[in-house]
């Protein structure tokens, strides 16, 4: 019986993961309230704590090793006490120099998340702008819904045998290289999902945050694409230079007619972003 127990317990053992291999991801979302009335501003808390929770339980399903200060720290330190608030983000971006990536959690950027999106991008930390949770794991279904109808698929056409001497169409070529087009820019990964049935983000192919790149076309007269990524670049910029940026973004924006970046269309992103230089 000793032996037995020995054993499972040594399997057991194997299976699990070692810290070091795991990535460690900074949860990065806002926790104080806008509003200063008390009890907007406890449900406004509230809200904002379960959505810190709602990711790091994801994150952890997902295979990876959640890390949010902001859950943490408050359950002794005081945050309407000025020093006490201080200690905390000290001890925080303590943190997040032990993390292999930062994940900046819904459509808002508060003056302490734009802190710490910038200390990450000096430490040269993966920065990714993420959904609320719940819109990130339906984006997490869907692709696995198509991942497995694509495979359901595969097999029902390998089934088919073709018959002897049928001749191939063009029609047919033409529709196999535009669906072969078609995935590669999606970047839908093929791969076929571990036994662990752990599945990594970055096989959903959400992007980072980069710097805007200038191609040498742009300096000839060709127009350069403006992302979500590069607007969300400088507001970062501008909120680290000056706090009081964030009151400006957000009547920027409202003059725009909408309330977060995510919000505005395309076509007017350039006329944003240059508006957006001018603070």
């Amino acid at each position: 019986m000793m032996r037995e127990k020995k054993s499972l317990l040594a399997s057991r053992t194997n299976q699990i993961k070692p810290v070091n291999s795991i990535t460690t991801v900074y949860v990065c979302s806002p926790y104080r309230a806008k509003s200063t009335e008390p009890k907007t501003a406890r449900a406004e808390i509230a809200a904002n704590i379960d959505r810190a929770r709602g990711m790091c339980r994801l994150l952890l399903k997902l295979g990876y090793m959640p890390v949010a200060p902001h859950l943490f720290f408050p359950q002794f330190l005081d945050e309407c006490d000025v020093r006490e608030r201080e200690e905390g983000m000290q001890l925080g971006a303590e943190l997040l120099k032990r993390c292999d990536e930062l994940w900046a959690v819904g459509d808002e950027i508060s003056e302490g998340m734009a802190a710490e999106i910038a200390s990450a991008e000096e430490l040269g930390i993966v920065v990714r702008m993420m959904p609320e949770p719940q819109v990130l794991l339906d984006m997490i279904i869907r692709e696995l819904t198509k991942k497995l109808k694509k495979g359901d698929d595969s097999e029902t056409s390998a089934s088919e045998e073709p018959k002897t001497g049928a001749p191939i169409k063009a029609d047919n070529m033409k529709s196999e290289a535009a669906k072969k087009v078609t995935e590669e820019q999606a970047k839908i990964p093929t791969d076929t999902i571990e036994e662990s049935e752990t599945v990594k983000i970055s096989d959903l192919a959400v992007p980072e945050a980069k710097e805007p790149a200038i191609s040498e076309a742009s300096t000839v007269g060709v127009a350069v694409s403006i992302t979500l990524d590069d607007i969300t670049k400088v507001i970062v910029t501008k909120i680290k230079k000056d706090r009081k940026n964030n009151e400006k973004i957000g009547s920027l924006l409202t003059a725009y007619g909408v309330k977060t970046v995510k919000d505005l269309p395309e076509v007017k992103y350039e006329v944003f972003l240059n508006d957006l230089a001018q603070l």
